[in-house]
């Protein structure tokens, strides 16, 4: 794994520890701070129709309580590490 990507992993470990301990107190809040740490870790701009789409589907893993989950949907979403 090169340096970058192992620097995006330590930091994606991170902030999805204290976002996912917090996930409970606003769920809108957590999924669309969560989408803006893919789209900043991937360089990437959503456009509006695709952000929404995937707003609704992490909001729902979190609605669940899927938070396992939420790593490896991130990743594969935004390609990270690719």
């Amino acid at each position: 794994m090169r340096l970058d990507n192992k620097i995006k992993s330590a930091t994606l470990d991170t902030a999805l520890k204290f976002m996912l301990n917090n996930s409970k107190k606003s769920l809108d809040r957590n999924a669309r701070n969560i989408l803006e740490l893919g789209c900043t870790l991937s360089g990437r701009r959503l456009p509006e129709k695709e952000a929404e789409v995937l707003y609704q589907e992490l909001y729902q893993m979190l609605a669940q309580g899927s938070q396992s989950l939420v790593k490896d949907w991130l990743i594969e979403q935004f390609h990270l590490f690719a």
